[in-house]
C-alpha cells in the first residue's frame, strides 16, 4: 500500500530551521528550475525497474538526504522509485542513542512523544516534494503483525535472539547490532540491564522485515 504524495500538503520552507536541521536540502526550488524535466521523468520512470529507496529512519539526515538525492538521480535515469519511511511505528530504531533516550523510554513505548514526529517530518521534508510514490510503515502492518512480532521478541530466549532468521533473513543480528549501536558498544557486557532493549529492537526488526515483504 502506498501514498502518493501529489496530494500530500507541501512541507513549509521554515520547517527545516523547525526541525533543527537548517542544511536540509529542499527539493522544491531545484525541481522548478526545470519542471518539465523532472514531470517528464517521472512519465518514463512508470516502465523502469523498481527500486525501494527503504530510508525508514527519515531523521537521520546523514543517510536521508543523501538517499533522497540517490532517489531524484535514479528517477532520472528511468528507474521507479519508491521510498519507505517509518511513521512512529517502530519501538526502537536507528535514531536512538543512549545519551539522548533513556532506556526506560524504549522499555515503555514512549518514542512517539520523544522522537517519532520531528523525525518523519524530517523524511517528509526530504520526499514529498519530489512526488514519488511514498510508502510509511503503518499501511504496511495489520494488529495481527504488531502482535506476533511483540510475542516473539518477548518469548524468544535472550541468547538466541542475535542468531534468529526471518526465512533468509537474520532478523536478530540486525537487531543486536541496532542495540550495540545505542548503547554505543562493542558488546552488552557492560550492560548488565539491556535486555529490554535488545528485544524492543528484534521487535522493530521483525515488524521492518513484515513491512518489507509486502512490497
Amino acid at each position: 500500500m502506498s501514498v502518493s504524495s501529489a496530494d500530500e500538503r507541501e512541507p513549509s520552507p521554515l520547517l527545516s530551521s523547525q526541525l533543527g536541521q537548517s542544511n536540509l536540502l529542499d527539493w522544491r526550488p531545484v525541481i522548478e528550475t526545470n519542471p518539465s524535466l523532472w514531470r517528464e521523468a517521472k512519465q518514463r520512470s512508470h516502465f523502469g525497474p523498481r527500486v525501494l529507496i527503504a530510508t525508514t529512519v527519515g531523521g537521520s539526515a546523514p543517510l536521508s538526504l543523501p538517499e533522497s538525492l540517490l532517489a531524484v538521480a535514479l528517477t532520472l535515469r528511468g528507474a521507479q522509485v519508491h521510498t519507505l519511511l517509518c511513521d512512529h511505528s517502530l519501538p526502537a530504531c536507528l535514531n536512538l542513542q543512549k545519551l539522548d533516550t533513556p532506556q526506560e523510554r524504549i522499555e515503555n513505548y514512549d518514542l512517539g512523544t520523544i522522537k517519532c514526529q520531528k523525525c518523519f517530518a524530517t523524511g517528509g521534508y526530504l520526499y514529498q516534494p519530489l512526488h514519488l510514490t511514498n510508502h510509511v510503515l503503518s499501511e504496511l502492518l495489520t494488529g495481527l503483525d504488531r502482535l506476533e512480532a511483540k510475542q516473539i521478541a518477548a518469548h524468544v530466549p535472550l541468547s538466541e535472539i542475535e542468531n534468529y532468521c526471518l526465512g533468509n533473513w537474520n532478523i536478530g543480528e540486525h537487531a543486536y547490532a541496532g542495540a550495540l549501536r545505542y548503547f554505543t558498544s562493542g558488546n552488552l557486557d557492560n550492560e548488565p540491564n539491556s535486555e529490554i532493549v535488545v528485544r524492543r529492537y528484534f521487535e522493530g526488526a521483525l515488524l521492518t522485515a513484515y513491512a518489507i515483504s509486502k512490497l
